[in-house]
């Protein structure tokens, strides 16, 4: 393929144009292009195409790559360059629905797609899909106009809000005909792989519901197979979670880790949770998640996974050998309430669902625990209570010590007095005169 072909397909794919309209329509001057693995290779081509675009303004790019979940828009990357925008390639779990610090545009890699033939039937067809298949769902509800088949739509794409909208994983149906029923409504859902998380959380949300997946070989929708097997072990770890004593709460995802009032309200509530139940939790910040680091809490019992991403993949590891449950596991472990007929990672949508409760967002102090407290996005603050002796250790070198053992003062050894120490290069240090 020849220089012209590439340059044509990246200009198309990665939408240059609707980029730099978008760029020079708000005026920014130093942006955050986020890419997946797959396509770092492409960053210097868009970033030339871009640049060329915009030959009479000067606009600085940083171009940010490995990220932890790269359906996540990765903002605490973003803060480090000051950006004021960030342009999202590729692939998006779309939990950006949730406040958003600064302005993000998406772009999808549109994907075409054929008419669609949908099974007769007297029920609704409620549709949904994967956002590369955005533009191309748009061109369909132009064409066709059968009031049985009802097209989502992607929120991050479109301006309308209606309060009565219903709105699942970032995507949104407005007047329904009735309400959501099963006798009422069949499922299709579009995908771009048949491993897609999204199909699969649309499939345990919609589980008594007829639910088909479209199949781009045969070009029609096929009969989803059953999802007993994964609500089975949903509802396992939901029964290890209430024999369960020590819990591990992990903020991991970095979209949420900018969203300090949801972080917050997410605490709290489980803060009352547990109080309410008698049980010990830890809150931890771990960035790069992995199975040695959480091995390493010994006492922890169960992790519960305060993520913005419904697309996590540790959902579905299966070498983990410690239960890690959702949000809404916790909550159905210990809750009584049995209005929740679906099965829901979306994390706006379980927001709605949990209760409220009046505390001080300074401090998350318990006279029953040892906390890692997030006071802001991104800063951690210990807090210990000498009155929980079984979780209280202290370390001196590499010897652990507990409330039963302690260290002879006389085996003590001073600390080694802190030094100013060297600054430059090793090439040559400040302090050398040559």
């Amino acid at each position: 393929m020849n220089s012209i072909a590439i340059t044509v397909s990246i200009f198309e794919k990665f939408e240059i144009r609707s980029c730099v309209k978008w760029i020079l329509a708000n005026e920014f001057k130093c942006l955050a292009l986020q890419f997946p693995d797959n396509d770092l290779s492409y960053s210097a081509d868009v970033l030339s195409c871009l640049q060329s675009e915009l030959t009479s303004n000067v606009v600085e790019f940083y171009i940010i790559g490995d990220t932890n979940n790269q359906c996540c828009n990765d903002l605490i990357n973003v803060q480090y360059c000051h950006a004021e925008a960030l342009i999202h390639y590729g692939h998006s779990c779309l939990s950006a629905t949730l406040p958003s610090p600064l302005p993000i545009y998406y772009v999808f890699y549109q994907q075409p797609l054929d008419n669609l033939t949908f099974p007769h039937s007297d029920k609704f067809c409620l549709v949904y899909y994967d956002p590369c298949y955005s533009e191309a769902i748009d061109k369909l509800r132009n064409e066709q106009s059968l009031e049985r088949i009802i097209y989502s739509r992607i929120d991050v794409l479109t301006k309308e809000k209606n309060d009565n909208q219903f709105t699942l994983y970032g995507r949104s149906v407005s007047s329904l005909p009735h309400d959501l029923d099963s006798s009422l409504y069949s499922i299709f859902y579009i995908a771009r792989d048949a491993d897609s998380m999204s199909l699969t959380n649309f499939r345990l949300y919609f589980h008594t519901y007829e639910f088909y997946s479209y199949n781009f070989h045969s070009k029609q929708f096929d009969l989803y197979p059953s999802t007993s097997k994964q609500l089975q072990k949903r509802l396992y770890l939901i029964e290890c979670a209430k024999q369960t004593s020590v819990y591990g709460l992990l903020v991991n995802s970095t979209s949420l880790l900018n969203q300090s009032d949801t972080i917050h309200r997410i605490l709290s509530y489980l803060k009352q949770l547990f109080h309410r139940n008698d049980k010990t939790y830890y809150i931890l910040l771990m960035n790069t998640m992995s199975i040695s680091k959480m091995n390493n809490f010994s006492s922890i019992n169960c992790y519960v996974l305060c993520s913005s991403c419904s697309e996590n993949q540790w959902y579905q590891q299966k070498q983990f050998n410690i239960p890690l449950i959702s949000v809404y596991d916790l909550y159905l472990a210990f809750s009584s309430d049995n209005s929740w007929n679906n099965y829901s990672l979306d994390l706006e949508h379980i927001l709605k669902h949990l209760s409220t409760f009046e505390e001080d967002k300074e401090e998350y102090l318990s006279t029953k625990t040892n906390e890692l407290v997030l006071k802001h996005p991104n800063h951690l603050v210990q807090m210990s209570d000498s009155n929980h002796q079984p979780y209280q250790r202290t370390w001196w070198g590499l010897e652990l010590t507990t409330s039963k053992t302690s260290v002879d003062e006389n085996d003590q050894k001073s600390v080694a007095e802190l030094k100013h120490g060297k600054s430059g290069i090793a090439a040559g240090y400040d302090h050398e005169l040559i």
